[in-house]
């Protein structure tokens, strides 16, 4: 509640900032009346922790960190326009910064006919630029539905093939997983890959050559 609140105190200071005429360039239509904006559920962001990274997977031990950052949804009759990003903790909540159109429309589309009594939390692992959206009823995480943005599609190799409504907290866990030890698998190590085609090549060169 006290993010949605600083979420609407504060919406007017950044559509005042929008010139006249530009409605459509900060993901509004003209004709949208600005003083009936609605501002939505909040979707806070989580992350894995070092602990994640620097280990093996164990489906019993707590990898997630738990953000001061949300994503808080405007929309106008209904549908979403744009998200406001919102930091802070609960004696200061400020608005940083308004965008994100297609992440809008994107969870405007994920999230319909869910229960209004869930928690929603966008899963966000850095190193992918991918975002999870996910929502639980329970207070814990393990029962939580993640459900893969197209950021995720897109970045993890394992869901271009893997058509589910939803993944469990370990399953997107491994495939994280899986997807960082492919890349490292392809990055050159102290340049020995570069070397090792170069070598190729040059053994390739010299049979030629013969």
């Amino acid at each position: 509640m006290h993010v949605m609140k600083a979420a609407e105190g504060q919406l007017d200071i950044y559509i005042a900032k929008i010139p006249p005429g530009e409605a459509s360039s900060y993901g509004f239509r003209q004709e949208d009346d600005m003083e009936l904006l609605v501002v939505g559920k909040p979707y806070r962001f989580i992350e894995f922790n070092a602990d994640f990274y620097d280990n093996e997977l164990a489906e019993d031990r707590n990898c997630v960190v738990i953000k001061n950052e949300w994503r808080v949804p405007v929309s106008f009759k209904g549908t979403n326009r744009v998200m406001l990003t919102v930091r802070g903790n609960s004696s200061n909540y400020a608005v940083t910064a308004m965008g994100d159109t297609m992440l809008a429309k994107e969870l405007e589309r994920k999230s319909a006919g869910l229960n209004d009594s869930d928690e929603y939390y966008l899963l966000r692992v850095p190193g992918l630029s991918a975002v999870f959206f996910g929502h639980e009823s329970t207070n814990s995480f393990s029962d939580a539905e993640f459900i893969p943005l197209a950021s995720a599609i897109s970045a993890i190799a394992t869901l271009h093939n893997t058509h589910k409504d939803f993944y469990t907290l370990y399953e997107v866990q491994a495939m994280v997983k899986e997807e960082f030890a492919k890349r490292t698998k392809k990055e050159p190590v102290n340049g020995q890959t570069k070397a090792n085609e170069l070598n190729k090549k040059t053994k390739s060169n010299t049979s030629k050559n013969h």
